[in-house]
């Protein structure tokens, strides 16, 4: 958890000399670090559980681990998402105010949303193999954003509105996804030995 925080904190602490200069690129930038926090958690326990053994003890609990893996994602969405407000108003108060607040909120939840959505695609479509995939895709299209200036300028040009309902539309599913986990936490090819 510790070597989460660091690596989340560093993708987060590198739009803080975009904020002062007001760069060009910080939208898409924001919006790429903001799973940061959220993947690394995410890898780092997978990695940490299949080490020490954790994953097979898991399969004989009554717990599955489809319902581990939903409830720990509920924690840890929550924990990045707790850590993105005060970065994102460090990251206001540091442009002077020149950035609206609501636009830089709605970018960084946006981003964590929907990468928390295509993690949970993955995982349903891959199951193991999925824990992997999201964290290499996401790191893709953000240094295809950066790159590509054109699409910078259509990120720029977005309302802040649609990345609001983008956050919430993607908030949903995960929540839903969250609650069939729990409810039916066979489902999907998951069992457990002892029933």
């Amino acid at each position: 958890l510790f070597l989460a925080a660091i690596l989340g904190g560093l993708c987060f602490f590198s739009a803080v000399p975009l904020a002062r200069e007001q760069h060009y690129a910080l939208s898409a930038l924001l919006f790429t670090v903001s799973p940061a926090l959220y993947a690394a958690l995410q890898v780092l326990t997978a990695w940490k559980d299949s080490q020490s053994g954790t994953l097979e003890w898991k399969r004989t609990c009554r717990v599955s681990p489809r319902t581990v893996a939903a409830l720990r994602m509920l924690a840890f969405g929550g924990a990045a998402w707790a850590a993105c407000l005060p970065l994102e108003v460090l990251v206001w108060a540091l442009s002077g105010g020149r950035l609206r607040l609501p636009r830089l909120l709605g970018l960084s939840f946006a981003g964590l949303f929907v990468y928390a959505a295509l993690t949970l695609l993955c995982q349903k479509a891959l199951r193991r193999g999925g824990i992997l995939l999201p964290p290499l895709l996401w790191a893709a299209l953000g240094a295809g954003l950066l790159r590509w200036r054109q699409g910078l300028a259509v990120l720029d040009s977005i309302p802040t509105l649609v990345f609001a309902l983008t956050a919430a539309a993607a908030l949903a599913c995960c929540l839903g996804e969250v609650r069939q986990a729990v409810r039916y936490p066979n489902r999907g090819g998951f069992s457990y030995a002892l029933r």
